[in-house]
């Protein structure tokens, strides 16, 4: 005599297995030291496109004023 579990796997015989999350995502929300690092990375990458900035905006300035 079967039980009702045993009914269930019978007629679902490929039972969806379990999900992990994958694997891009981090382990512990609370590291530290992976957001200080990302932080210092944004930091890094916003000083040289504020000085990339300035450098074309001085090409562009001294571009009009030497046409006038």
């Amino acid at each position: 005599m079967k039980t009702r579990t045993h009914d269930a796997e019978a007629s679902h015989p490929m039972a969806v297995p379990e999900q992990s999350p994958p694997t891009l995502w981090p382990l512990e929300l609370n590291d530290e030291t992976g957001i200080r690092r990302a932080l210092e990375s944004c930091q890094k990458e916003n000083k040289s496109l504020k000085a990339l900035v300035i450098h074309l905006s001085e090409m562009v300035i001294r571009h009009i004023t030497d046409k006038n």
